[in-house]
């Protein structure tokens, strides 16, 4: 389990590599973008080699999934004549955020349906709180890059600003945009937990206490 430990978080690191690089941030202070792409396929490749054999080939399916939507996350802004939804945003992050969560259920026991919907659900709120924080902090890119995550657009439908003429981080937190993404992502939230409280009924008190560390 400590190997298999060592392995999800190598994972998680070479998609944050990825992923910093493409959004312009750095990592890892004193390399390149092009020395971040190559150390995160150097590092999935040590993650790989971590796993169990009887486990590859699911993980790899979710790696694969993850990896799709990573890519698809690369494109995923405004255009003028191309606007995206709530669905599509959803859709986007269950494949990057959830499946790669999901991966953390495959190596604790990857018969366990309830526990994979439950990280599944984990890893869609983690990236709505992630998208929130993208607008409220003046550091990350996700506003200057016009990506078009939740906030955006819930201020594109409260607003009406569908060409974003007045889109500011301002306007985008007054037009109840970022109050919506968390009642959204409280619901995940509780969607995630009660599954894990009807597949443990005998656990609700430990499970309570847990999901208080995920207020927001």
């Amino acid at each position: 389990m400590q190997k298999h430990a060592v392995a999800i978080q190598l994972v998680f690191w070479a998609f944050d590599l990825v992923d910093d690089a493409v959004d312009g941030d750095q990592n890892v202070p004193g390399l390149t973008y092009a020395q971040q792409i190559v150390l995160s396929h150097i590092v999935m490749m040590k993650a790989l080699n971590l796993f169990d054999v009887e486990l590859r080939d699911g993980i790899m399916s979710l790696i694969v999934s993850s990896g799709y939507g990573e890519f698809e996350d690369i494109s995923f802004t405004y255009q003028r004549d191309n606007v995206l939804t709530e669905d599509n945003y959803i859709k986007m992050v269950t494949a990057k955020s959830g499946r790669l969560m999901e991966l953390i259920a495959v190596i604790i026991d990857k018969d366990n349906v309830p526990l994979r919907q439950f990280m599944i659900n984990i890893g869609i709120a983690a990236q709505i709180k992630n998208d929130i924080q993208g607008i409220e902090n003046p550091n990350k890119s996700d506003f200057k890059d016009k990506k078009m995550y939740l906030p955006l657009i819930k201020y594109m439908f409260f607003s009406k600003d569908n060409k974003l003429e007045q889109c500011t981080r301002e306007n985008i937190i007054q037009s109840g945009a970022l109050e919506y993404c968390r009642l959204l992502y409280n619901y995940y939230i509780e969607k995630a937990y009660r599954i894990l409280f009807d597949a443990f009924p005998t656990m609700s008190d430990d499970l309570k206490e847990l999901k208080n560390e995920f207020n927001f």
